[in-house]
């Protein structure tokens, strides 16, 4: 059957709507081992009682690194769905998805004075940053990384714009900074 509504046009369907199961209501305290129940907010069960995330979160506010927090909690008893351990990559996941960053910077764009980043030349050249960073990995464009920042610094200067501009056209072959 299909109903019209000015422009738009929707199929409706003659069979009558499907219940979901929800998978919430097992009984996650019964394990002997614990197990992530679907639909219970991210917590894993284990002989001990629940682990939320906040157990983990803890931990990594506190500095922990992923591998020591993996460590600590298996230790524990705990462990990831389907190892007998709790994976780094668990970890990982689940602080990454609470906005708990190692570094300070993880989360905001770098903007340093005088230096423009790949993020930046890429947004005022309207390239994808990935094409540019092809370009640094094949050596066509040779350019240095800022140690203390972890990523790749070029001088914000008109210059810098030119060279490019001229790279893009194929003027010129190699870039040097």
């Amino acid at each position: 059957m299909e109903r019209r509504d000015g422009d738009h046009s929707f199929k409706q369907s003659s069979e009558p709507a499907r219940q979901t199961s929800n998978k919430s209501n097992r009984k996650c305290g019964a394990a002997q081992k614990p197990y992530r129940c679907r639909g219970s907010g991210g917590t894993t069960t284990s002989p001990h009682g629940r682990l939320g995330v906040g157990a983990g979160l803890g931990l990594a506010r506190e500095g922990l690194s992923d591998e020591q927090i993996a460590t600590t909690l298996t230790a524990q008893g705990h462990r990831s769905p389907l190892s007998d351990k709790l994976l780094v990559d668990t970890v990982t996941k689940i602080r990454l998805g609470n906005h708990v960053f190692q570094r300070p910077n993880y989360s905001h764009p770098r903007r340093v004075a005088g230096h423009l980043t790949i993020s930046q030349l890429a947004e005022m050249l309207n390239l994808p940053q990935n094409w540019i960073h092809g370009r640094i990995s094949r050596g066509s464009i040779r350019v240095k990384k800022d140690a203390a920042r972890k990523c790749y610094l070029l001088p914000d200067e008109p210059s810098t714009l030119a060279k490019f501009r001229q790279f893009i056209d194929g003027q010129i072959s190699h870039l040097n900074f």
